[in-house]
């Protein structure tokens, strides 16, 4: 018995030992997501089970969206998309050589990765693909937004219409405020600008209206993809930038050579001047000011 007890210890080690190096995925991982176990490029917060054949780790629960990840040896070595097995590289799957591993997923998923010191291995339990975008929620500061920073806020949800996206808030103090734009309320799934980077908005008086428009279709260097208008209370009939904006009986003038009129909604309405009533846009001279029709 003692034999056999002895045999079983000295596989154990054996299956452990044949594995000098012990591996470990370093990935773009977020509070509150289990992907990465939640670690943002830790060299060494994940370790793989050392003791499957070959090493591996499994994040259960992963939400839908797009993610990166190497291989490291939890010091100065990363091992990236130069060591995807073949069979690995499917749709939904980017490898580029000495990159970092992407890979998308439409909906939660476990993901798991393997690596024998020559090829790394993912799969996701319910394959790879296209990611689908239903949803984009504004996320900022609380101040704006009522929440600070929450991408799971549905009252911050905007409002689709044809490709723009629009979200209005009332009642807004005087200062600056940072805004950005998620998909399916989620950072992984969408997120404009970059992690780590905000759109702002000054608002110049209290009780003000700030109309926010996305265009998830524009190039990401279009400033216009997504903007923020301030409307002050006392901004009806003013003087901008020396031009002349005034509002009266459903029609704005502009003194402006050229002008453009958008709804919240960020539809062109110039040829509905006349018959308009509520908040709108003027664009001119590759500027723009809100005005209220009364």
């Amino acid at each position: 018995m003692k034999k056999k007890l002895l045999l079983l210890t000295m596989a154990v080690f054996a299956a452990v030992g044949m594995w000098a190096q012990t591996y470990y995925v370093a990935g773009d991982g977020a509070a509150g997501n289990s992907w990465c176990d939640g670690k943002y490029w830790t060299v060494d917060g994940s370790p793989m089970d050392m003791t499957q054949n070959p090493p591996s780790v499994t994040f259960s629960g992963v939400e839908a969206g797009t993610y990166a990840f190497k291989v490291t040896n939890g010091s100065t070595t990363w091992y990236g998309g130069e060591y995807v097995a073949e069979e690995c590289k499917v749709p939904g799957v980017t490898a580029p050589s000495g990159g970092n591993i992407g890979f998308t997923i439409g909906g939660t998923a476990d993901i798991t990765i393997s690596f024998d010191g020559t090829n790394i291995r993912l799969s996701s339990s319910i394959g790879f693909g296209e990611l689908v975008i239903s949803m984009y929620t504004v996320v900022g500061d609380a101040g704006l937004c009522g929440e600070q920073d929450e991408p799971a806020a549905v009252a911050n949800d905007m409002v689709q219409n044809g490709n723009v996206w629009t979200k209005t808030y009332t009642g807004i103090a005087a200062g600056e405020y940072k805004y950005k734009v998620v998909g399916n309320h989620s950072y992984s799934a969408y997120e404009y600008p970059g992690s780590y980077q905000d759109k702002t908005v000054t608002v110049a008086e209290d009780n003000s209206t700030v109309t926010i428009t996305f265009d998830p279709a524009a190039a990401d260097d279009d400033p216009e993809k997504l903007s923020a208008v301030p409307t002050g209370p006392s901004s009806i009939n003013s003087i901008s930038d020396g031009i002349d904006l005034s509002a009266v009986n459903g029609t704005i003038r502009c003194s402006a050579e050229n002008f453009v009129i958008y709804n919240p909604a960020g539809l062109n309405v110039t040829a509905q001047n006349g018959n308009l009533k509520g908040l709108y846009i003027v664009k001119y001279n590759g500027k723009a000011a809100a005005i209220l029709v009364k």
